[in-house]
Formats: structure tokens, sequence, C-alpha cells
């Protein structure tokens, strides 16, 4: 595999806390090898219920909306998009609230707001111009990308909103889930749903298909176009 396998491989490695070497990853050409791997390294209790990742995290996700947030119940579901839901003010307490109760210590960063992203560049496209034609080409490039690095400097308090990739509840779930599945798990062991669980959201999150696109008996480089 190329690049895209390399990540996708790492990000297996990390959810399951497990090493694959080179010669491994060599013999995985679909999604259901890599949890047929992962299913003879870890111990397995498919006689217990140890419930689903995906919907653990989405009940902690709904509580926490409708207890500290005091969304309306009939307003979440896997479509909703949060952006839409909590102001602007407040999303940077969910995204704190969210990484406490889950007890990950790391989510994506939150965005500054996309008017003050646009005037920084347009200062410094300004600055740009405007000193370009007075001194010089190169001196008016350094001092714009000077002027807009020290602008994004300035402003670090600002990143209060949630990054656009993660608003609907689906992909927020989908990436804590396939980053961080110990932090849904009740006991230790694993059971074959939640491995195929787990892969298929590292496939969907590492090559940026739809959930309609993906099979695990369908191969990487054939059907996914993994090089």
């Amino acid at each position: 595999m190329g690049l895209e396998g390399v990540e996708l491989i790492l990000a297996v490695e990390a959810a399951f806390n497990i090493e694959i070497t080179d010669q491994e990853a060599e013999l995985m050409f679909t999604p259901q090898d890599i949890i047929n791997f992962i299913a003879n390294k870890l111990t397995l209790n498919d006689m217990g219920n140890n419930g689903c990742l995906s919907q653990t995290a989405f009940y902690q996700l709904r509580c926490l909306l409708i207890n500290e947030f005091n969304i309306p119940r009939k307003e979440i579901n896997l479509n909703t998009h949060l952006a839409y839901l909590i102001k602007p003010s407040k999303q940077q307490q969910l995204w704190q609230r969210i990484a406490e109760i889950t007890t990950i210590k790391s989510l994506p960063p939150l965005v500054r707001p996309l008017w003050l992203v646009y005037s920084a560049w347009f200062i410094s496209f300004l600055s740009l111009i405007t000193l370009s034609f007075k001194y010089d080409l190169i001196i008016g490039f350094f001092i714009g990308i000077s002027l807009f690095t020290m602008i994004m400097f300035l402003t670090q308090k600002q990143r209060i909103l949630l990054p656009k990739a993660y608003t609907k509840i689906a992909d927020l779930i989908r990436y804590l889930v396939s980053t961080h599945p110990h932090a849904f798990k009740k006991t230790p062991e694993w059971n074959l749903n939640q491995i195929s669980q787990v892969i298929k959201d590292i496939v969907i999150t590492e090559l940026g298909i739809s959930i309609e696109q993906y099979s695990a008996h369908l191969s990487f480089v054939n059907d996914y176009g993994v090089h």
C-alpha cells in the first residue's frame, strides 16, 4: 500500500493498541482481512454484550446536549448539525465537555470564525499589493505573509467554533469511535461486531468514502483506489 494505506494501518494500530508488521500489512487486501487479523490478535468475548460503540457514543452525546445545553431530544439525531444547535459562544464549552465525558485527552482543534480568517487574508493581500508597488514584490510578499502569520498568532483565543468536518453528529461519532474506541467500551474485551464497526469507521474516515461505498469485502486497491 502507498501513503493512504500506511495511514490506514497506523489508525488501526492506534485504535486497537496493537502493532502490525509490514509483512502482515501486505496480506491485508480488504477490510475483512484486517478484521480477521485483529480478531486473532485480541481477546474476544462474543458471548457477552459489550454494546455497540457508536450507540454508546451517541447516547452520551445526546445526554450532554439535553442536560447541559437544553437541546430538545427530538432535534438530536445522526443527521443533526451541531453548529445549528449550539450557539457559537457555547461551542468551545461543548468541545471541552465532550473531552471530559469521554476522557479523550485531545479532540480536533476548534477553528476561528470565517470572517476573521477572510479579514486576515484581505489585510495581508492588501499589504502585499501596496508594498509590491511601492517597494518590491518579494518585500510585499514577505510582509504580507508575515502579517497574516502574526494575525493568526494573535487570534489563537478566537478559535471557538466547531471544526466543519465534525459538526454533523454522525461524522463526529464516527471520528470518536474510530480514533478512541476504548472510551466507549464497557469491558476490556472486544467482540467481532465492535471490531468490524471500528474498522468500518476507520476505512470511511481515512479513505474519505461514504457509508454506501463501504463493504468489508471490497479490495483496497481495486475498489477503493488505495495504492
